[in-house]
């Protein structure tokens, strides 16, 4: 069975434009949607300012054509994560590896 047949989730991909300098309007959003495979982490932690910090709270693997990068945000299942890492595995264009933060857990 190949990576594809487990894209069972679909997400929508943000991404966030800032206004320019001096300009009166409000940051914009504009998405895409996407299929991807969505799972917990198992508890990836750095250790930073005196206590461990969760590094990503889950990994959303997507086909390699997803124009995806940090400066992203993902929405799934009505939350919204930040993008911390985006890895094209191998640099083989088979799928990318995306780790996700909870926005309701940013310190």
């Amino acid at each position: 069975m190949s990576l594809p047949n487990y894209y069972t989730e679909t997400v929508k991909v943000i991404t966030v434009t800032a206004p320019d300098q001096f300009s009166t309007l409000d940051f914009s959003e504009s998405c895409s949607t996407a299929s991807g495979a969505v799972n917990p982490t198992g508890g990836i932690e750095t250790f930073a300012g005196g206590h461990n910090q969760v590094f990503a709270d889950y990994k959303l693997f997507v086909s390699s054509t997803v124009s995806i990068t940090e400066t992203n945000k993902v929405r799934w299942n009505s939350k919204e994560f930040n993008v911390v890492f985006v890895k094209n595995t191998l640099n083989r264009g088979h799928h990318k590896l995306v780790f996700l933060k909870d926005n309701a857990r940013q310190a």
